[in-house]
């Protein structure tokens, strides 16, 4: 049997591109910050992000356009579970797999928010407290890449240091690392570069920017979780999520695709289980965004179309 190249016409799927600005969708509506959350990933794709000041500055405008002049939910939340950060890349627990917490640690999710090692255990303390650390070198060869800093400083101190003398903090994303950082660390309470990163997007976009407002997000404030946009200092502020309050959403904009898919044998193109099989492997590679399909004037969404060889043995067959 030839080989058929089966060409998925027109994918109409809403991409990210960092290059064009989302779409903010003002709703009214007042509701709590998960059915805000369930509303806007129902009918746009999320609760809205704001990872730059731009973004921030065309938020503020679109508001202020509305009229609008009371607090607004965003798409932060202040997550326990999947918080924790390395230092050196940006990857999280979630994305790396492994973890060495000792027993009954992470403890004091309120205010312990950086890590520390000892004996190849970790745990989490308080990011003033004063501790020898550990820097990662990515110039030096393997065996010299850790180097332990005896002299005490505070995770942020620590931090600067490494990142100005050496590459950054040192990581332990799987237990050959840890194993290393552990016979490095000499028996000593050490800093890695660990760090609890507790405010997280909805849609999972990573960004450093914040336009906290003045005394925010509040110094113990366990119980205020979501962040709502406040009209009064143009800022966020964490509230309670139950509170009720209109919200943001977005879309990002969108983008038609053309694929082409080489296969050995026959699909069911028209078969909504295999388009959605199709797509849902697409937005897995697109980190989750949401694909849809587009269909043609004939009312299809995929053509057949046959490659060179297969026309060729076609030919031969009619002769």
């Amino acid at each position: 049997m030839a080989t058929a190249v089966v060409t998925l016409l027109f994918l109409s799927g809403l991409f990210s591109c960092r290059c064009l600005a989302g779409q903010y969708h003002f709703v009214s509506d007042l509701l709590n910050w998960t059915e805000a959350q369930k509303y806007c990933r129902a009918n746009y794709t999320d609760l809205a992000t704001i990872t730059s000041l731009e973004d921030h500055t065309r938020f503020t405008k679109y508001v202020e356009d509305l009229g609008y002049s009371l607090s607004i939910w965003i798409g932060l939340y202040y997550d326990i579970k999947w918080s924790w950060s390395w230092s050196l890349d940006g990857s999280g627990l979630r994305q790396t797999g492994y973890s060495g917490w000792s027993s009954g640690e992470p403890d004091q999710p309120s205010y312990e928010h950086c890590t520390f090692m000892y004996t190849g255990l970790w745990g989490d303390r308080s990011c003033s407290d004063m501790l020898p650390f550990l820097c990662y070198d990515a110039n030096e060869i393997a065996a010299n890449q850790y180097i332990l800093i005896t002299q005490p400083k505070s995770w942020n101190n620590a931090q600067n240091y490494c990142r100005e003398h050496h590459t950054d903090l040192a990581s332990s994303r799987n237990q050959e690392e840890n194993q290393r950082l552990a016979i490095k660390s000499d028996s000593k309470n050490v800093w890695i570069g660990l760090f609890r990163d507790t405010w997280q997007w909805s849609d999972n976009s990573k960004s450093r920017f914040t336009a906290w407002g003045p005394k925010y997000p509040k110094e113990g404030g366990f119980n205020d979780k979501c962040a709502a946009w406040y009209a009064s200092n143009h800022g966020w502020a964490d509230d309670l999520c139950e509170e009720k309050k209109a919200f943001m959403c977005q879309t990002p904009p969108s983008r038609v695709v053309k694929v082409t898919i080489r296969t050995d044998s026959p699909l069911k193109l028209e078969d909504p289980a295999v388009q959605a099989a199709i797509a849902e492997q697409i937005q897995q590679k697109l980190h989750g965004q949401r694909v849809t399909w587009r269909q043609q004037p004939d009312g299809k969404v995929f053509h057949e179309k046959k490659n060179k060889d297969a026309k060729r043995l076609e030919k031969r067959d009619e002769l």
